[in-house]
């Protein structure tokens, strides 16, 4: 795969957070009742990125497997919220390297995105918009500064 290839999903699965926050923006009144389930939703598909990423490339150590899917729902459910994209750098990094698994973790991550930026443009409800997108922006760009140099590098 060529890096502009690579760099263009990494961009396209990132801008999920934006379109989240512009679903906020347009829909503020639903964002009360629905914060449950973005909230789901989140837990549901940073569960199932690793599940998929376990069952593509994952065969042949299935304990290894299990251990590390429920490491990854531990995680979910016990730690700082913050660190999601961080991981999901990596797990986009180590997907790149299945030509099947590639879109749909990078969809995926869209669709968590969604999720992810409606909640927190809720949350800083009184900013402005453009504070709101800069500040998501700044929150999770380790995602972008992890996903991108790892596609030089042989690991």
């Amino acid at each position: 795969m060529e890096f502009l290839n690579y760099a263009a999903v990494s961009i396209i699965a990132f801008s999920g957070l934006f379109c989240g926050a512009m679903l906020a923006f347009v829909s503020p009144e639903e964002m009360k009742p629905g914060r449950r389930h973005f909230e789901a939703m989140i837990k549901t598909v940073f569960i199932a990125i690793p599940s998929l990423m376990v069952f593509f490339l994952g065969r042949d150590n299935l304990l290894l497997s299990a251990v590390f899917i429920l490491l990854c729902i531990a995680f979910v459910f016990y730690s700082n919220k913050r660190f999601i994209y961080p991981l999901l750098g990596i797990f986009f990094y180590i997907s790149a390297r299945d030509a099947g698994l590639f879109p749909i973790i990078a969809g995926l991550i869209f669709i968590l995105g969604l999720a992810k930026g409606t909640i927190f443009a809720h949350e800083h409800e009184g900013m402005k918009k453009t504070r709101i997108l800069r500040k998501i922006l700044i929150c999770h760009a380790f995602f972008l500064l992890i996903s991108l140099p790892l596609f030089f590098s042989d690991l």
